[in-house]
């Protein structure tokens, strides 16, 4: 049987067999299972007075046998919030367990220099070349560079070839490394001028999440789509009655020290808590949002509390929806916070003023507080650094040197971590943040390197390069790169 549900203004449509079947003792499993009784909107909607974009996740989560998520979801707190209120602890902890295995997400790296000489004239000379750096089976998948890797040396952890002034297309390049699922890290270029000539160098720099396991992988969705069929199915059979849940009464949660209570109110008004027949429809900024007027006056002294309070005047749009003109979708955090007394915003949240100035237009003390208090615990939130940089010798001639060296910056525990530099880092001593090593052409691979730090957990944050022309008729290439967590 399919319902609707409508969760904070948004809408679902779904079956009770989803909402109920695989975890019954949740709230929405007592819900649809007749022991929490339900209330509708006047479209025959069960309401639910919760966050309307993030239950897309709560609801998924209910259909399948696995959590799924975007690769740049960061409202990780506020899906563990939404998650506990629905009573879900195999949702809680799949948003536990992949928060975590995501902040330690390995990433694999490609990088491109391209470099070109032009004499003083401004005429560019025939010497044309670039670099590649990163996983040979990887770069095979790139036609444009699959001619060159065929018969192309491998020097070091980088293939070298020289080319001509318009092939490879580097746009062309680019657009095929992207279609393979990497991102654009950073670009980076430098000029090195000698006593008759520039070298002109570009670095580009890209990276893509290695491939995720499913957490359930030996569950298939085709599985689960005849799982979901028969269980309908049987549902059918066991609640013939479609009225069975239909019921207009209603389920609300108050939450008081992180505790919560639950009450549950009849439409004959015979009541253990507040009902939730004063359902109002909101249209913030062009915004609509669903919710109630227990909600909105949880604080009576708010603008909020003193609209719905009676206290001030409301005013309706041509559909009955209260006007507030304020900004749509920062409102979306106002609401949450009055639903469950806390505030769960993004791990990239940058709209602190926004929020702070809607704030104090609604006159929430409260929310003030916890703005200014998130705030700065955010600002002063440690980072942890590792920084690498490579630097070799080039004579006029464009002829590489011996001479390689690598410079580490870091905190040696965790640097010892790092199989590719362990053991080069040897007895050193915790404490010690610098260390200088010489180095072949080929060790440490440069890109594998990289994807391990990311492995635990740190995420590029800038790469750098220069050269400098010395008084020994050679150019030293340095390279910096800043990885954080």
């Amino acid at each position: 049987m399919s319902v609707t549900l409508n969760v904070g203004g948004s809408v679902y449509t779904t079956t009770v067999a989803t909402l109920m079947t695989r975890y019954p003792n949740s709230m929405l499993g007592s819900m649809f299972g007749g022991i929490i009784r339900t209330h509708r909107d006047n479209n025959g909607h069960y309401i639910i007075d919760r966050d309307g974009p993030i239950f897309r996740h709560v609801l998924n989560f209910l259909r399948g046998p696995e959590l799924c998520l975007p690769l740049d979801f960061k409202e990780w707190d506020l899906l563990s919030a939404e998650a506990e209120f629905f009573q879900l602890k195999e949702l809680i902890d799949a948003v536990k367990s992949i928060k975590e295995k995501r902040s330690k997400q390995e990433i694999e790296f490609i990088e491109i220099t391209f470099s070109r000489d032009v004499n003083d004239s401004g005429d560019l000379d025939c010497h044309h070349q670039f670099t590649l750096r990163g996983d040979v089976a990887t770069l095979n998948q790139i036609p444009t560079l699959a001619d060159y890797l065929a018969g192309g040396t491998r020097h070091g952890d980088s293939f070298v070839f020289y080319c001509s002034r318009d092939k490879p297309d580097r746009m062309t390049m680019y657009k095929m490394i992207t279609r393979l699922g990497f991102k654009l890290l950073n670009t980076n270029s430098s000029v090195l001028k000698t006593e008759n000539w520039s070298n002109e160098k570009q670095i580009a720099l890209f990276g893509r999440f290695s491939r995720q396991h499913s957490l359930n992988p030996e569950k298939h969705t085709a599985h689960t789509n005849c799982f979901r069929l028969a269980i309908i199915g049987a549902l059918k059979i066991i609640y013939p009655d479609p009225e069975l849940f239909g019921e207009e009464d209603c389920f609300i949660r108050e939450t008081t020290s992180r505790k919560s209570r639950y009450y549950i109110s009849s439409s004959t008004n015979i009541a253990l808590g507040a009902a939730m027949s004063d359902l109002v429809t909101l249209n913030v900024g062009g915004s609509l949002y669903t919710t109630t007027v227990s909600t909105l006056t949880c604080y009576p002294v708010s603008m909020l509390g003193r609209m719905f309070g009676g206290d001030l005047p409301t005013h309706r749009d041509n559909n009955g929806h209260y006007i507030i003109d304020g900004d749509g979708p920062i409102f979306r955090h106002v609401l949450n916070f009055l639903r469950r007394a806390s505030l769960c915003l993004p791990h990239d949240f940058k709209e602190w003023d926004l929020l702070s100035a809607e704030a104090e237009f609604f006159q929430i003390k409260e929310l003030i507080d916890e703005v200014e208090s998130l705030k700065e615990k955010r600002s002063k939130q440690e980072i942890e650094f590792i920084e690498i940089t490579f630097l070799r010798d080039v004579n006029d001639s464009g002829v590489l040197h011996f001479h390689h060296q690598f410079t580490l910056r870091g905190d040696v525990a965790t640097l010892k971590q790092i199989p590719t530099l362990a053991d080069y880092l040897g007895d050193a001593s915790h404490g010690d943040s610098l260390f200088e090593f010489d180095c072949s052409r080929d060790k440490p691979d440069r890109m594998t390197t990289y994807k391990m730090i990311t492995r635990l957990g740190f995420k590029l944050l800038n790469t750098k390069s220069s050269a400098l022309k010395t008084e020994k008729k050679c150019s030293r290439e340095k390279q910096i790169t800043l990885f954080g967590r």
